[in-house]
């Protein structure tokens, strides 16, 4: 059933969901479309609950409203899921994810985030994107111990600079990759930082986003 559409004719395929939830379902990928005009509430989210959802996809650029009122309302579920996808969300921070040890992947694409903190306890993730946060977060120590994290892109990132408040940005990145598994590191469009020494010195290209061997 595409999303979207059930939240616009929700009596009618409430008794359709009401039969499924008798059973024990799997939803791989869960596309939850929270546009403007797409109106969800308790009662849609307590059948959704009901399954076992791998990762969710907020399609499309969330309505604001609809995007806090899922995250407040479905902290449990969020808890589990492996991967989470959105675009074009406001957000102060990520604490939403604070407890979410389980997550591998995170794409919060054009979303304006003024901090990152919330993170720092996502220590599985092993790719985040971040790309297109414009005069948003400055500070990339939430990310120093995640050690599998394999791919990072901050592309269009521009709040990010070499230095900021004590924190070595650069630094941080590049231990990612000394210690830990960083093997792509996507950080285009970014006119803030002002020597890129500390990670072409360890053979990061910028052009490819790879490490050299």
């Amino acid at each position: 059933i595409p999303f979207g559409h059930l939240f616009q004719n929700w009596e009618f395929y409430k008794s359709e969901l009401e039969q499924l939830t008798n059973y024990k379902i799997r939803v791989n990928t869960l596309d939850l479309d929270i546009r403007e005009g797409n109106y969800i509430d308790d009662d849609i989210l307590s059948y959704l609950n009901k399954i076992d959802i791998g990762s969710i996809d907020f399609s499309g650029r969330s309505n604001q409203n609809n995007f806090k009122f899922v995250v407040s309302s479905w902290k449990d579920k969020l808890l589990n899921v492996k991967s989470i996808k959105m675009t074009g969300v406001n957000l102060e921070n990520l604490d939403f994810l604070k407890d979410n040890t389980n997550l591998t992947e995170l794409s919060l694409v054009d979303c304006h985030i003024l901090d990152i903190s919330g993170i720092e306890n996502c220590v599985n993730l092993k790719k985040l994107n971040l790309s297109g946060t414009t005069n948003g977060f400055s500070n990339l120590e939430p990310l120093k111990n995640m050690s599998v994290l394999e791919e990072l892109n901050l592309n269009n990132c521009n709040g990010i600079y070499d230095n900021y408040n004590d924190v070595q940005n650069l630094e941080i990145l590049a231990n990612l990759h000394k210690n830990g598994t960083l093997n792509k590191l996507y950080f285009s469009g970014n006119s803030s930082i002002i020597d890129w020494t500390t990670l072409t010195n360890i053979g990061w290209q910028q052009e490819s986003g790879s490490f050299k061997k």
